[in-house]
């Protein structure tokens, strides 16, 4: 179909009912996403240039689950899931500093240090840095170490 050779493109793809948000780098543009998950293409424009692994890692942040819920919660099927929209991921702000740390933390499997070096390109001050990556790594899955 049409729709399927246009999704066949670098992304990200993006559970759309989590605790914590989950998304993963599609970066050959292999895959045809199923439901129920988000896909986000980059685009380029004079203001924002990102690699689909940045795009991964700023939202498997602490920023963007944090972000989510305060758009959205109690919006999921269970009071521990929040819906993620097309719309609350588009609205996320992108941090000014730079994501390479976090996006080889991400790559090796080390998530909750993916998600203080995004937080710190963020550039929050410290205590706020503490709570909202605490907060989050809570949320994460067992194995999200």
């Amino acid at each position: 179909s049409t729709w399927a050779r246009r999704m066949l493109v670098p992304k990200v793809v993006v559970a759309n009912q989590t605790s914590a948000i989950e998304a993963v780098a599609d970066r050959d543009g292999a895959w045809i996403p199923g439901v129920p998950v988000t896909s986000v293409v980059p685009h380029r424009d004079r203001l924002l240039t990102a690699s689909v692994d940045e795009i991964e890692a700023v939202l498997t942040s602490p920023i963007a689950s944090a972000f989510a819920w305060h758009a959205a919660a109690g919006t999921g099927l269970s009071p521990r899931a929040v819906r993620v929209s097309p719309a609350t991921l588009a609205a996320l702000w992108w941090p000014a500093g730079d994501l390479g740390p976090a996006v080889d933390a991400f790559a090796a499997g080390r998530i909750v240090e993916g998600g203080r070096r995004v937080v710190a390109a963020y550039r929050l001050d410290d205590r706020l840095a503490d709570e909202v990556t605490s907060w989050w790594a809570a949320l994460l899955p067992a194995a999200g170490g």
